[in-house]
Formats: structure tokens, C-alpha cells, sequence
């Protein structure tokens, strides 16, 4: 199985199928996937996403990034369900460290995460993509707890997210050109255009400092047990 897939019109789109799970064999794959944007699709690739079995696109971005880059996705369940919304998409623009800005929405958007959790919670037998503009840091996080909740290791989870950077060379160059049109400070904003191991090590140390682990994470923002199996059970048969 390929974990990386060459889909026209879309970055970063992978399968997170194959990863060792703590007394489980491994995580299934062909049933979640992350990716950045889905706004240039071309026909062969919505033909090819059809042919994958996907049944339903999950959008993590924020209203004002739909409205202007809106997903090619037809024959999809789409959803829109932002991780952050409005005022706190200015708040995460005041820090240029990664690792903050996943503190932050730890912290401070776990009603939206919740949320996407139990939607996830419901689509046991549907294949689903979870993406948002690149697919590295609000598809970062919110993969990296379903991965934990289901107890694929810390290790595995970081090396997940890394991998992003080997498949957003493109991205970063339509990402910095678009930050010079709009006159923004090039090195600073250069500082969260990556997905370096460090970031995604720094957040899990942080949430099993406060939280314990994973699960007590979930369970923190109002995920109920049942829900956490079923979270589970969509990328394990």
C-alpha cells in the first residue's frame, strides 16, 4: 500500500494505514486520509479519490479560507467544521512558533475539536479525508490524537507529521509568493512553513504533562468512552 498518493490538484495527500498499534497489529488503511486543500482538483483526480472508496471530506479550515479556496468535491459528504474560527485565527497569527500554536488550540478550540471527534466517532465503516490548507497543522493535530486514542506510539505519530515537509514544496512556494503579494515579514512567517519533528514531540509532551496522555485529553473536552472506541475503531478493523 502507498502511504503518499499523487493526487493532481491536492498536497500532502496520504494514508495513515500500516502504523503499528500498541497490541493491535496495525492501523487499517484506505480508511483515513489527510491532505492540504482540495480547491484544484481536476475530474481525473475526483475520479480518483471515487476509486480510493472515499465517501466523506472533512474541512478543518476557517469560513474566510473556504470561501476563497472552495473544495472541488463532488459525489462527497462534505463537511465543514473549522478548528478555528474568526478572532482566534488572529490570535494563533500573533505567535510564529508551531508548537504554540498547537498549545493554543489544545486549549483554547476544544468545543470545535470535540465536535469533529464525534463526527469522526460515526464514520466506523466510511472511508474519510480529513484536511485543512496544507494538511500539516490543524490535520496535523487532529490526526496525531486520533493515532494517540488509538495507541500508535509517540514516536510514530511525530514521524507522521514530518512528513508533511518531503510533500509541500509546491505549497510553500504558492504560500510565500502570496506572503510577499500581501507584504508580509518573509522570515518570520518562514518560521511556520515547516513540520520539523520538534514541534509535534514538544505538543505530545505538553498534552501528557497536562493531560496524562490521549485519552485523558479526549475525555477532558467531553468525549464520552464510547465515543473513543468508536474513534478507534475507524482506523482498526
Amino acid at each position: 500500500m502507498l502511504r503518499y498518493l499523487d493526487i493532481e490538484g491536492a498536497f500532502n495527500f496520504r494514508d495513515i494505514g500500516g502504523y503499528p498499534v500498541e497490541a493491535a497489529g496495525l492501523t487499517s488503511w484506505g480508511r483515513l486520509f489527510r491532505s492540504g486543500s482540495l480547491h484544484n482538483l481536476s475530474e481525473t483526480s475526483i475520479n480518483r479519490l471515487h476509486a480510493l472508496g472515499l465517501k466523506t471530506v472533512i474541512d478543518l479550515r476557517t469560513t474566510r479560507e473556504i470561501t476563497e479556496r472552495p473544495d472541488i468535491v463532488n459525489g462527497f459528504d462534505y463537511h465543514s467544521l473549522p478548528v478555528i474560527e474568526g478572532q482566534q485565527e488572529k490570535e494563533l497569527a500573533k505567535s510564529n512558533k508551531l508548537t504554540e500554536h498547537y498549545k493554543y488550540m489544545l486549549e483554547n478550540t476544544q468545543p470545535r475539536l470535540k465536535t469533529i471527534f464525534e463526527h469522526l466517532a460515526t464514520l466506523e465503516n466510511s472511508p474519510v479525508l480529513v484536511h485543512c490548507a496544507a494538511g500539516k497543522d490543524r490535520t496535523g493535530l487532529v490526526i496525531a490524537l486520533v493515532l494517540g486514542n488509538a495507541g500508535v506510539a509517540d514516536e510514530t505519530i511525530i514521524e507522521d507529521y514530518a512528513l508533511s515537509d518531503r510533500y509541500l514544496d509546491g505549497f510553500y512556494k504558492e504560500a510565500y509568493e502570496e506572503a510577499r503579494q500581501k507584504g508580509y515579514d518573509i522570515v518570520r512567517y518562514s518560521n511556520v512553513l515547516n513540520s520539523n519533528s520538534e514541534n509535534m514531540a514538544n505538543t505530545i509532551t505538553y498534552l501528557r504533562e497536562r493531560y496524562g496522555d490521549f485519552k485523558g485529553y479526549l475525555s477532558a473536552i467531553g468525549l464520552s468512552d464510547e465515543t473513543l472506541d468508536k474513534l478507534r475503531n475507524l482506523i482498526i478493523n
